[in-house]
């Protein structure tokens, strides 16, 4: 199901033209979300000063690192994203509260590595967070504070964005999720070669015409169920 809640009264709710996150009374860009994607939300409620943000790419996205601001609670964020259909990497803004004299942390990770797992601590504001990758790598930003609070990411998904609010720290926080295969699929694009010969003239008759067709995810499996 679309953008999954962690608590009863969520904060953030699809928007009913794009499906993306929204939060009432904020204005709001409609955009898209790829097959496949989906997001999941830590809702707490807001502060006065709560900015809302996201960090996120609208093509496939792979995170090539991730920075964190952290003080004795979580202060703000700034991602690396690589797209994948472009092969350009992406440095979104910087998101990062001044409370407490945060300081930055840069994880980067590995070729064909993501961000599958992740907890946190929270109470009045965002106090620690945890994030496991798929190579088994855990990392951990903030202080001791707050209520330990898992989060249960699906299974064979992968962070590609985050989302939240923020003042002088973090008060709420979500992720933008892709499937893990879609991820290696287009990084290993398949391509179709296909070979005619003109017939409108002989000079052009003796060179063969080449066409090269990328083929997408769904494309690809409905040409393999058909040969």
């Amino acid at each position: 199901m679309l953008g999954q809640y962690l608590e009863e009264k969520p904060l953030f709710s699809p928007c009913p033209d794009c499906g993306l996150p929204t939060v009432p009374q904020v204005l709001h860009s409609c955009s898209t979300l790829l097959p496949g994607q989906t997001w999941y939300s830590l809702n707490r409620s807001r502060h006065p000063d709560t900015q809302f943000w996201s960090l996120r790419l609208t093509d496939r996205t792979q995170i090539r690192s991730i920075t964190v601001w952290e003080s004795k609670f979580v202060n703000g964020f700034q991602l690396l994203l690589h797209s994948i259909s472009t092969n350009t990497d992406i440095l979104t803004e910087k998101i990062c509260g001044l409370h407490n004299d945060p300081h930055p942390t840069t994880i980067a990770l590995g070729e064909g590595e993501y961000i599958v797992g992740c907890s946190v601590h929270i109470g009045v504001l965002l106090d620690q967070l945890c994030i496991e990758t798929s190579k088994g790598n855990r990392y951990t930003f903030g202080g001791t504070g707050g209520v330990p609070t898992p989060i249960a990411l699906p299974e064979g998904m992968a962070v590609v964005g985050v989302f939240g609010g923020s003042g002088g720290h973090v008060h709420t926080l979500g992720f933008f999720l892709d499937k893990v295969g879609n991820l290696v699929f287009e990084r290993r694009r398949l391509y179709f070669l296909v070979r005619c010969k003109a017939r409108r003239s002989p000079e052009t008759a003796q060179h063969p015409a080449e066409l090269l067709i990328a083929l997408s995810p769904d494309t690809f499996r409905q040409v393999v169920q058909f040969l």
